[in-house]
């Protein structure tokens, strides 16, 4: 999943449905290799996006790393429509206000979509929703180009 020059915020769905077997649910409609995984399963901390504070953690019981943005598009439609609480994150997720009253959600780890493109002519970057801050400079530098405030 592909963003240009706009800041995205993680979504929460409003409410949450009191228990489901994500695999079950989400597996049949998902890309061959998307990982799911509950949080009672030994592979938990390899498919849900790692934190670096646990400040305002969010409260996970699943948690999936979908393939390609199609999966994405399905996980949102499958969650809201089991009403099922998520928010979406990238790999290094780190703190914020509110993320704290996200409980018992499913995390949509978008560690995946780390893509870079940058067109130097247009003097425009676009970049995948598991892209990290760091992951720009190289890119960027490669076509002559930096980040100014």
């Amino acid at each position: 999943m592909k963003y240009q020059a706009s800041l995205v915020l993680p979504f929460v769905a409003a409410a949450y449905a009191a228990s489901f077997d994500p695999q079950s649910l989400f597996g049949p409609h998902l890309s061959e290799g998307t990982q799911i995984a509950s949080s009672s399963d030994p592979n938990f901390s390899s498919v849900v996006s790692p934190r670096w504070s646990s400040w305002e953690a969010p409260g996970f019981v699943a948690a999936i790393k979908p393939v390609t943005e199609g999966d994405i598009q399905q996980i949102i439609r499958i969650a809201a429509a089991h009403n099922i609480s998520f928010l979406a994150t990238n790999n290094g997720h780190g703190t914020g206000l509110g993320y704290g009253t996200v409980q018992n959600a499913l995390n949509i780890n978008l560690g995946r979509f780390n893509s870079v493109s940058i067109d130097a002519v247009n003097n425009r970057m676009t970049i995948g929703g598991g892209v990290k801050f760091v992951d720009v400079f190289k890119p960027l530098s490669d076509a002559g180009k930096e980040l100014r405030k």
